[in-house]
């Protein structure tokens, strides 16, 4: 495969992930917001919400889940914006280590909703394809290139 085509190939998952990041960045403000402010949450799609956001697991000492996906999706937009300029193996192995725990955590997150809330939240689900999208974008940028991800 060409520099070219590498790079290309690079400018697009890099894209993918950085708009995915966005949305989940998105998502966890407008959560914690809800959470701290007098707005109320607005649910249209799925009708376990308020039941989720009120279980004991969405909140850690007392600070609402999303806080922590604010500081998370954060780094990855920040992490992205560097990696799209250094392209280096640090960078791509911060993304690789933080999007890989953040994929964990939202397993996580799905099996409380499953099992033990018995409930669902659309904007924790679209917190889950958020970090899947970025999880498989950051993995794939240096698919078919021997995981070696080019200096510019």
């Amino acid at each position: 495969m060409t520099n070219l085509s590498i790079e290309k190939k690079q400018k697009t998952y890099i894209t993918i992930a950085t708009i995915a990041a966005l949305i989940g960045l998105g998502d966890s403000v407008y959560l914690t917001f809800s959470h701290y402010g007098s707005t109320p949450l607005v649910c249209n799609l799925i009708d376990g919400c308020s039941t989720v956001l009120a279980s004991p697991w969405a909140t850690i000492f007392g600070i609402p889940v999303s806080f922590f996906g604010i500081l998370y999706y954060s780094a990855l937009v920040v992490l992205m914006v560097l990696f799209f300029r250094r392209r280096d193996v640090i960078t791509h192995g911060l993304l690789l280590a933080i999007s890989s725990v953040g994929m964990v955590m939202s397993f996580w997150f799905v099996y409380l909703q499953i099992w033990e809330i018995e409930a669902f939240c659309e904007f924790c689900i679209l917190s889950f394809f958020s970090t899947l999208c970025v999880w498989l974008s950051v993995l794939f940028i240096t698919s078919n290139n021997d995981s070696k991800v080019p200096n510019d």
